[in-house]
């Protein structure tokens, strides 16, 4: 009996106004590379986004990924926090990549559905989106170690 094959995305986004180390595009590909290869998948393609903005229509990636993937492929990330930078982002992103009912893997996020109607795991997957944003912008601004940003 032979497997389906399916197709897998990885999808990688960089906003060049944070110097992070972790968002950086090639630390993402590193990690989901690593998950990849330790799980036996095969990405069909990769995408690539480096905006600074949180309005799907402006980002080419997010753009061409809901049009290249077919519906019900999977999509991987780092952390959710990639796909959308707020609340508006959030309700969009999250709206059309319902409409083609992708499956979310994010590696910080293990237990995440896109499709979550338990409102306390909802809560969490929100939390470490939060938590991740907080380390960026905490590295980014020099708060290390209890510092004070210049």
């Amino acid at each position: 009996m032979s497997r389906e094959r399916q197709d897998v995305y990885a999808y990688c986004r960089e906003n060049p106004l944070i110097n992070s180390e972790r968002y950086k595009i090639e630390t993402q590909k590193r990690e989901i590379g690593r998950y990849c290869e330790k799980n036996g998948i095969d990405v069909t393609d990769w995408i690539v986004d480096i905006s600074t903005l949180a309005d799907m229509d402006e980002r080419d990636g997010i753009e061409f990924l809901l049009t290249v993937a077919p519906e019900g492929s999977s999509v991987i990330v780092t952390n959710t926090a990639v796909l959308w930078d707020d609340e508006y982002g959030m309700i969009e992103i999250r709206r059309a990549i319902l409409e083609k009912n992708l499956k979310i893997i994010s590696l910080e996020q293990p237990d995440f559905k896109i499709n979550e109607k338990d409102p306390n795991t909802f809560l969490i997957n929100r939390i470490s989106e939060i938590m991740s944003r907080f380390v960026e912008y905490r590295e980014e601004y020099g708060l290390r170690n209890g510092g004070d940003a210049e």
